[in-house]
């Protein structure tokens, strides 16, 4: 058995041949399929928390700004200062229950000018924001959130004082505050109909029984990236978008009958890489065990590679012998190599032995999330693989990971990854992990069908 092989003069890290590519162009093209789903008429608000879904919420913000979005929403305060010392000039939507806020905040400069929307979510929310107005002698625009039955912030429907009608009502009344949006969040846009129905059903009556006190330019709103395209019941005057800017939606959707709209969602084009390359290349002999716990075997000599990148980068763990990478080879055609052994911290293995030696040499690049949509690689499929969410997949990319910003026109209509695609389309199906695989030959033979 051979070792480890070097073929440059040093072994590459985490960070210096490792990155995430964010295309801005794409970020573009995503909004305006977003837009002629909702047409003209109702707003676009971009979700920008957790730093953009981890992508640079300042770079991010800045294109969508371009792209005629209105409001942009954070969780917190410290998101919404970023943006404000970018000099972002969007009305920013602050989901998260605030308690306090500083003169001497550069968020005040922001609040001041009513562009900073704080969200009522109880009576004691309510307090504190009238506080803030009081206390800074500010008028405040104000989001009431409803709780129709996702059941995390938001007043609940009951009578009382802590209803969400008794909110509305003080917050109309008060001189400091002006009732600038009315929200809510679906919980099962993606799948249950049922549910959704409910929570519309909840809201709209609401809606209706607290109209007389609403001002005409308070902003309706409920729907997520999987409720544009529901249908435009639920569009109301204004849509939050997060993971459609990057190009992702229908791969979570349950039935299409249930969809409205939901032919406009594979228009989306996935916006984001994230890319290594090849560190060493090595060959084993069979039986072999790879990583922690030798919780893979080879069932034949078999030629390994190994990419810098591990579970501290994000890559997740649960993706121990069930990732899978692309490689390019050259002639068009993207191959995709499965992940073998457990994810380390820093490092994970593939196995390279049905791919041209040239093509996986050491300092190859290598797609571990790429844009090919329904590829081995992408990023719905490894967020299901992992037993997760594309959100979190993200947003679980570690920070020391560069982003690198790009403006790439609009790829020609690409392959999907399927075994009956013709080898002209690209694509080649990985070996499944923990097996010998069927061979660069046999996998050109499926792909003829």
């Amino acid at each position: 058995m051979s070792g480890w092989r070097r073929r440059r003069g040093r072994l590459a890290v985490s960070g210096e041949q490792t990155w995430v590519e964010i295309d801005l162009a794409a970020i573009d093209r995503n909004a305006a399929v977003i837009r002629r789903t909702i047409g003209s008429g109702v707003g676009l608000c971009a979700v920008v928390k957790a730093d953009a879904y981890g992508m640079g919420a300042v770079r991010v913000a800045r294109s969508v700004v371009k792209s005629g979005f209105s409001m942009l929403a954070v969780y917190g305060l410290e998101q919404a200062r970023e943006l404000v010392q970018a000099g972002l000039s969007l009305p920013i939507l602050v989901l998260a229950p605030i308690r306090s806020l500083e003169r001497d905040d550069r968020v005040y400069w922001a609040a001041s000018r009513s562009l900073i929307h704080l969200t009522v979510h109880d009576a004691d929310t309510l307090r504190a924001i009238m506080a803030i107005g009081e206390g800074l002698g500010i008028n405040l625009p104000v989001h009431l959130d409803i709780d129709t039955g996702m059941g995390r912030g938001g007043a609940s429907l009951t009578d009382g004082p802590s209803g969400a009608g008794a909110l509305a009502r003080r917050i109309v009344e008060h001189p400091r505050l002006r009732l600038a949006g009315i929200s809510t969040h679906w919980a099962t846009a993606e799948t249950d109909g049922m549910h959704l129905r409910a929570q519309v059903e909840r809201f709209e009556r609401w809606i209706s029984e607290m109209e007389p006190i609403l001002p005409k330019d308070c902003l309706i709103h409920g729907s997520h990236t999987p409720g544009v395209f529901r249908g435009t019941r639920l569009h109301y005057s204004m849509v939050r978008v997060g993971i459609g800017l990057y190009g992702y939606a229908s791969e979570t959707f349950g039935p299409a009958e249930r969809f409205d709209l939901g032919k406009a969602a594979p228009d989306l084009e996935p916006a984001i890489r994230w890319v290594t390359h090849i560190a060493l290349v090595k060959q084993v002999e069979a039986g072999w065990t790879v990583g922690y716990g030798c919780t893979w075997r080879a069932s034949r000599p078999s030629r390994l590679a190994l990419l810098p990148v591990g579970y501290a980068d994000g890559y997740p763990i649960a993706l121990s012998n069930k990732g899978a990478v692309g490689i390019a080879l050259g002639d068009g055609r993207i191959a995709f190599a499965p992940v073998v052994g457990r994810v380390s911290m820093d490092q994970l293995v593939i196995d390279v032995t049905d791919l041209p030696e040239q093509a996986v040499a050491t300092g190859a690049e290598v797609e571990l999330i790429g844009r090919l949509r329904g590829a081995p690689n992408g990023l719905a499929e490894l967020a299901r693989a992992a037993g997760t969410v594309p959100h979190q997949m993200l947003t679980g990319l570690s920070t020391r990971l560069p982003r690198r910003y790009v403006y790439a026109a609009a790829p020609a209509p690409p392959p999907t990854a399927d075994a009956t695609t013709p080898p002209t389309a690209g694509v080649i199906r990985p070996a499944p992990p923990n097996t010998a695989g069927p061979g660069l030959t046999a996998a050109r033979a499926a792909a003829r069908g």
